[in-house]
């Protein structure tokens, strides 16, 4: 989970990889990523760089473990999660494979 600007918190669940939003009784929901041609997707990260942008990363693909689409995606807001970029592929191994659980983290430098 991450904090948003106004206090509210952003978290992100498996297979639906959508925000969710909660201040008090109140819940908002915005969706990063629709599932298109994925068969699935899971295991969502979510961290906010030092600009303030989060950033979201997950892995999805094909029907099965292994499967030659496997891959691990990025997606990214600047609007506190209102809004998300459409996802980029960032790690598609060659053949079959299980894209393994992303994470996203902060190195000693305070870099994301």
């Amino acid at each position: 989970m991450v904090h948003l600007v106004d206090g509210e918190l952003i978290r992100l669940w498996e297979l639906l990889v959508a925000g969710v939003m909660c201040k008090g009784a109140t819940m908002r929901q915005g969706v990063i990523s629709t599932k298109g041609k994925r068969a699935w997707q899971g295991i969502p990260a979510i961290e906010r760089a030092a600009n303030g942008r989060l950033w979201c990363a997950f892995y999805s693909g094909g029907p099965r473990e292994p499967d030659p689409d496997n891959c691990i995606l990025l997606s990214t807001s600047a609007d506190d999660g209102v809004t998300w970029s459409d996802p980029i592929v960032m790690v598609a191994p060659p053949g079959p494979t299980r894209a393994y659980d992303p994470a996203l983290w902060h190195d000693p430098g305070g870099r994301l």
